[in-house]
């Protein structure tokens, strides 16, 4: 099975109406498009990765609950360090995403309505709105007490 590099990030947020313990990696893309396909039967599914933009969060060190450990914003990016041949390296966080399309060559002009963050529960794989994701995420950041 073919996964796609996503850091190493475990999410225990809270989703709304949830309220259960929730992964974001080492999911396998044939799951989720499995997932994908049987949740929108009609519709074409483009699985891939987006990188974790928090919007209106300061450049500094956070912590959050859905994130093992502390991690970055800088640029409004979230980026965590991860040990490289024993170098701590600094990588962008990222989610699955998957694209709700109408066919192959189809092209969303908007995102709102058509591209979701991937995460798995007790009840396996689940879908959120991407904007509906990322405003889930900013709730729950706190900045690194020092």
């Amino acid at each position: 099975m073919r996964k796609l590099p996503v850091s190493g990030i475990y999410v225990r947020m809270n989703i709304p109406k949830r309220g259960m313990s929730v992964k974001l990696k080492d999911l396998h893309t044939e799951d989720i498009e499995k997932a994908a396909k049987q949740k929108w039967p009609d519709f074409f599914i483009r699985v891939d990765t987006a990188d974790l933009f928090l919007e209106g969060v300061e450049d500094g060190c956070y912590t959050a609950d859905f994130i093992d450990g502390e991690f970055y914003v800088s640029t409004q990016y979230a980026y965590e360090n991860i040990l490289v041949n024993g170098n701590k390296t600094s990588y962008k966080i990222s989610v699955y995403t998957v694209e709700r399309l109408k066919d192959a060559s189809h092209i969303n002009y908007r995102w709102n309505d058509c591209f979701y963050a991937v995460y798995e529960d007790e009840n396996g794989i689940q879908f959120m709105e991407y904007p509906k994701f990322l405003k889930v995420v900013k709730e729950r950041v706190r900045a690194k007490s020092t």
